[in-house]
């Protein structure tokens, strides 16, 4: 959908085995790993992130939205979709980096992080899916500060 809507569309994935598939499935998509982020400063009109975030350990967390809040430009849109918690819950050092997680964070996580380069435009209840149908969390739009 979004190469039907802009010139150029890019991929950032941290895991190779994802970013082949992708080249793949999408060979117009331009497809970088996540640390190649770093050489599109102040590029992207809109950044998608689409349940991403949740599967990222809080370390992990903080480096990409740094990379997201280097890689928009003034004025651009970012579109996050995360599994969202109504309330903090106490975080479990145990959760090994090598298995798979999901962790849902509070609004106030995201938005302390993006805080001040970012402010909410609009926050709504993520689609239920067909083949999913418990909840599923929050798509949440930020513009980026003038």
């Amino acid at each position: 959908v979004l190469t039907e809507f802009s010139k150029h569309v890019f991929a950032f994935e941290r895991e190779e085995e994802f970013r082949e598939i992708i080249k793949t499935l999408n060979p117009d998509i331009n497809v970088g790993s996540l640390d190649a982020a770093n050489d599109f400063s102040n590029y992207f009109d809109v950044i998608l992130c689409w349940t991403v975030l949740q599967h990222m350990h809080q370390d992990e967390l903080v480096s990409a939205i740094s990379k997201i809040k280097n890689m928009s430009r003034q004025g651009s849109y970012l579109i996050l979709c995360e599994e969202i918690l109504e309330s903090d819950i106490e975080w479990n050092p145990e959760i090994s980096k090598e298995k798979h997680i999901c962790i849902a964070r509070t609004f106030e996580v995201y938005a302390n992080l993006l805080c001040p380069d970012f402010s909410l435009v609009e926050m709504r209840d993520r689609p239920k899916e067909k083949t999913n149908n418990r909840d599923v969390g929050k798509i949440m739009i930020f513009q980026k500060k003038e």
